[in-house]
């Protein structure tokens, strides 16, 4: 055999090892292309699985909770019969012996306070639980890059009647949750001040001095630390039955004031927070 003929026995071979390496290649990519299809497809049909259970236990959780609201309709007087009260004397028994029962001249937060105590601390659970799921449904939506925008910071105007409104603000929400007793106010209407006071705060002040004020830390402890303390009053007022007006010295209505007024600042403000920043 010559050498010619060996070198294209030789580059014969190489191509045909290269070819078989082509082939080889090709056969993985192909593999793992149907590896991801089939996947895919499985990923696809677990979804839809999953959707169609979730679509199947709302319909049945709606039916129940349908059925009984209509069993507990059942238990209403009927309208017009001859054995319903001529008059409300709930309303009356609120009205005539509030302030003896309660010792708050303001009969609205006698009512929402010592009343309805525990239905007010539902609620302010529900505002609790409100926030953390918002906080946990945006946390990981939020953008990564920040967009770059005007702060209302940056205008003077702004910051200058901020310096004369906020003080005042937070004032006047002090005045409402401490006179919620005798006159028009309390926990909910002194918060949403003390809410909108610490928005302005943030606008005006900027991003950095209100997480000082105010940050995640802050949020949990308050928050936290009011529900525990408005659980331990309302509680130890309910086991001792003694009425509001006597409870710890009479003052068990105001530290539920400003319990139930913490939180709604707080949840007020921390919303703001997470829609416009996306974080506490």
């Amino acid at each position: 055999m010559s050498k010619k003929e060996k070198n294209l026995n030789v580059d014969f071979d190489l191509s045909l090892h290269e070819e078989s390496q082509d082939v080889k290649q090709t056969s993985l990519v192909k593999d793992k292309t149907d590896y991801n299809k089939v996947s895919k497809k499985i990923e696809i049909g677990g979804t839809k699985i999953l959707s169609v259970a979730y679509k199947i236990i709302a319909a049945l959780g709606m039916l129940i909770f349908i059925s009984m609201m209509l069993y507990a309709v059942s238990f209403l007087p009927r309208i017009g019969g001859n054995d319903n009260p001529t008059q409300n004397e709930v309303m009356d028994e609120y009205i005539q012996n509030g302030k003896e029962n309660t010792g708050a001249d303001n009969v609205v937060t006698g009512l929402i306070l010592d009343y309805r105590g525990f239905d007010t601390l539902g609620e302010s659970f529900v505002l609790f639980t409100a926030t953390l799921c918002v906080f946990v449904l945006l946390y990981e939506s939020k953008p990564k890059k920040k967009i770059e925008k005007f702060k209302l910071s940056d205008d003077v105007i702004v910051t200058s009647f901020a310096k004369i409104l906020v003080p005042v603000i937070f004032m006047f929400a002090l005045y409402v949750l401490f006179n919620g007793e005798s006159s028009p106010g309390g926990g909910f209407s002194g918060g949403t001040i003390m809410g909108v006071g610490l928005m302005l705060f943030s606008m005006a002040y900027g991003e950095e001095k209100a997480k000082k004020l105010f940050n995640k830390t802050t949020f949990k402890a308050l928050t936290s630390t009011a529900l525990i303390v408005y659980v331990g009053v309302k509680f130890y007022a309910f086991f001792t039955q003694l009425t509001a007006k006597d409870a710890l010295g009479g003052y068990i209505m105001l530290i539920m004031d400003l319990c139930v007024g913490c939180v709604v600042a707080c949840t007020m403000y921390a919303f703001y927070s997470i829609f416009t920043k996306g974080e506490i």
